[in-house]
């Protein structure tokens, strides 16, 4: 049965309980002050080491860092205020590292050309001017909703032993469905057993973490997990695996174990930069080898430890953090590929005047309803149509970031009025559908759907179409659980009822 709601009864005088403060918080009360603390010393470092030289262009990326931090710090000062999942937070410091924090260093070499000293001026500005654009739309929503509240989360809440039920299913699912590589490449199917193989790992973590399993099932869920999270690893693109780690945490996060969430923060970066830097070596090892479709598992497990242990246990001078990392730094930098865009638009290449963002709606309809479906690779079109691909390169997608997008489509009005838009959406989630008020633990099952925001690094009509697809399988996976508890409930009703029967028959015999 869904839990149910519950009244304060607090006197009104009565002192205000602050979740982040003191033992059992949200957050500690000292990591608000630690962040800047950590802020400050990367952004020295950042300086110590600077390629760049223009002083306009470092107080311009510094700006930018600090600003998008703000959200972060504010969520680590007043948890309580805020959704069990800062999303907005998370999606706002990224535009601090991938234009900020980047912008220090040179760029790789496809985008060196572009970078000149005006139109990185600009671009850093345009960038500003978009975050501030989406708080402002953030925090007009966030302000609106509460005061007039839509508790919509209400129709999603499941009992522990529903919840149980559900993360079990979606994980032996997901593990069922990775036998069958031809079936994940299906679009619709494979984003939703993705978000699935998510769901089902986060749920048992936070049973996990509220002493809610077993042994076995405990012993279950890490061998499970870790199957999952390394087989992402070996399918060439590490943001698979490291996508668990982004999961895991925020877990942590939303079952107040912050500690724990710092932990498994500090690990997965730490594979971050351990194995990002032999990714191409991997990749040519794998798929790019003539039996590279025939390796196992375990043969493509001694390839990327292989790698991992030629790269780093090397006694080459040149392999320290810095220029070991720099295809790690090159990965998150995604000022090179704006730059390209301002330096090219419209002036040789026109705008797409919402090409890519008007496919959301079909972006929507499964393949199976739409046979005929067009298959759309914005990612290849985007690269060939600004020369960052070769003209025959029919297979390569490049990531198309939303301020990117937004200004190949309508410049920078794009970016101002596309990122207040997506500040409306934030709010709307975060104080909605997230919204602390209704914690029940059925908040976990959206980690896996709305984790994703937090890196804008995928196209719009993408992103944003799999997640409302995603929230219509979620809802209908509830809706089902409802409904057989609803059966249930009218059995076990109806025995009631014969059972009186029987004893009132009885009592007149």
């Amino acid at each position: 049965m869904p839990f149910p709601s519950v009244t304060s009864t607090a006197a009104p005088n009565s002192p205000t309980v602050h979740p982040n403060r003191g033992a059992g918080g949200i957050v500690p009360a000292v990591f608000p002050h630690l962040y800047w603390g950590v802020l400050a010393a990367i952004l020295g470092y950042c300086y110590l080491k600077a390629e760049e030289t223009d002083g306009i262009v470092l107080v311009l990326a510094t700006t930018l860092v600090v600003l998008s931090a703000i959200p972060l710090f504010i969520y680590l000062r007043f948890p309580e205020k805020h959704s069990v999942i800062p999303v907005f937070a998370f999606n706002s410091l990224y535009y601090g590292l991938a234009f900020g924090i980047v912008s220090f260093f040179s760029f790789e070499r496809k985008f060196e050309p572009f970078r000149e000293v005006g139109k990185l001026q600009f671009a850093l500005g345009v960038v500003i001017l978009g975050v501030i654009s989406q708080m402002i739309g953030y925090k007009l929503i966030s302000i609106r909703l509460r005061q007039k509240r839509h508790i919509v989360r209400k129709s999603m809440e499941l009992t522990q032993e529903e919840l149980r039920v559900i993360g079990w299913v979606f994980t032996a699912g997901a593990l069922v469905a990775m036998a069958f590589v031809d079936i994940l490449r299906i679009p619709t199917f494979g984003q939703l057993i993705r978000l699935f193989s998510l769901a089902g790992p986060s749920i048992l973590f936070y049973m996990f973490l509220k002493r809610k399993l077993s042994p076995l099932e405990a012993f279950l869920f890490f061998a499970t997990t870790l199957y999952l999270v390394w087989q992402g690893f070996l399918t060439g693109s590490f943001a698979e695996g490291l996508r668990f780690g982004l999961i895991l945490s925020l877990v942590a996060l939303v079952s107040k174990r912050f500690y724990i969430f710092v932990l498994l923060v500090v690990v997965f970066g730490s594979l971050l930069f351990l194995i990002n830097p032999i990714k191409m070596q991997y990749r040519n090892r794998t798929w790019f080898s003539n039996d590279g479709g025939q390796l196992t598992s375990l043969e493509k497990s001694e390839i990327l430890i292989d790698c991992i242990v030629r790269h780093w246990g090397s006694n080459r001078e040149d392999v320290s953090f810095v220029t070991g990392n720099k295809g790690t730094i090159d990965r998150l930098n995604q000022m090179g590929l704006l730059l390209a865009v301002v330096s090219k638009t419209p002036s040789s290449v026109p705008y797409w005047y919402g090409e890519t963002i008007y496919d959301i709606i079909p972006s929507m309809v499964p393949r199976i309803l739409w046979p005929g479906k067009p298959i759309k690779r914005f990612g290849n079109d985007f690269g060939q149509r600004y020369g960052l691909l070769h003209h025959r390169d029919k297979a390569t997608s490049l990531n198309l970031p939303w301020v990117v997008e937004l200004y190949a489509n309508f410049g920078s009005v794009g970016i101002l009025v596309g990122m207040f838009v997506i500040g409306l959406a934030f709010g709307y989630i975060e104080n909605v559908l997230l919204n602390r008020d209704v914690e029940t633990g059925t908040e976990v099952l959206l980690i896996g759907l709305f984790a994703p925001l937090s890196f804008p690094e995928s196209n719009i009509s993408l992103l944003w179409g799999g997640i409302i697809l995603g929230w219509i399988a979620i809802l209908s996976t509830a809706k089902i659980f409802k409904v057989l508890d609803l059966f249930q409930r009218r059995r076990f009703e109806r025995r009631l009822v014969r059972l009186k029967q029987l004893d009132r028959s009885r009592q007149k015999i």
